[in-house]
Parts: C-alpha cells; sequence; structure tokens
C-alpha cells in the first residue's frame, strides 16, 4: 500500500510540473512559434501528462480475480489494454521526442549557432 501511494504521489508531480511547462509555453505563443526547443518540450510534456495519467490508475484498470493483481481492481481486459496503449503511447513518444531534442542540440551545436539563430528554423512548414 505505501509503495502504491509513493508511485502516485510521483506521478501527480510530474503531471503538475508537466502541465506548468505546457502552461509556461502557451502564455508566451511568441516564444513557442520560433523556438523548435520550445515546441518539443511543451509536446514532451503533453505526453508525460497522458503517461502519468495512465499510471496514476496503476492497479484499477486490472481485471478482477488477476493472480499478479492486488486487491482494489475494478476493471476488465479492455480497460487494462487501454491503460497499457496510453502507457506505451506516452513512454514511446517521450522516447522519440529526446532523440529529436538531442538531434537539436547537436546541430546547435555543430554549427556554433544561438538557438533564435538556427538553421533549423528554416525546415518548420508554419
Amino acid at each position: 500500500a505505501m509503495l502504491k501511494l509513493v508511485y502516485r504521489i510521483g506521478c501527480s508531480l510530474s503531471i503538475f510540473a508537466a502541465a506548468l511547462v505546457i502552461l509556461d509555453n502557451i502564455c508566451n505563443p511568441k516564444r513557442l512559434k520560433k523556438s523548435i526547443y520550445n515546441q518539443i518540450i511543451t509536446l514532451m510534456a503533453f505526453f508525460d501528462i497522458i503517461y502519468g495519467i495512465a499510471t496514476v490508475l496503476f492497479h484499477m484498470p486490472r481485471p478482477l480475480g488477476d493472480i499478479m493483481s492486488p486487491s482494489g481492481e475494478k476493471g476488465n481486459m479492455l480497460s487494462c489494454l487501454a491503460q497499457g496503449w496510453f502507457i506505451q503511447l506516452g513512454g514511446m513518444t517521450s522516447l522519440f521526442l529526446n532523440a529529436a531534442l538531442s538531434t537539436y542540440y547537436v546541430l546547435l551545436v555543430g554549427r556554433q549557432q544561438t538557438a533564435g539563430t538556427s538553421p533549423l528554423i528554416k525546415f518548420k512548414k508554419y
């Protein structure tokens, strides 16, 4: 029970921090539109919220009578599959966005540019 509580508190703090990042970037649309870094960070925060919500639920979507599940499960097989899908969506998207952010930094440092004068800005579609 204590581990479940610690896990839920950690995920809730992650959701709160990601919401603050999104709020900070949305409140300054010029910065969000101009900087590829801020766009990637905002997307990472959005998918972190999806991952956090799916993991906060942790045991609830599991089917009744599951051997690996402690008491407190209230779900069925479909809710369990949906939770797994959202955990995979949040986790894999975060992985690829981290790779995109790393690529951005490599290109930025390799060309010795500042973030505002990045050559990647000309590749943006909007």
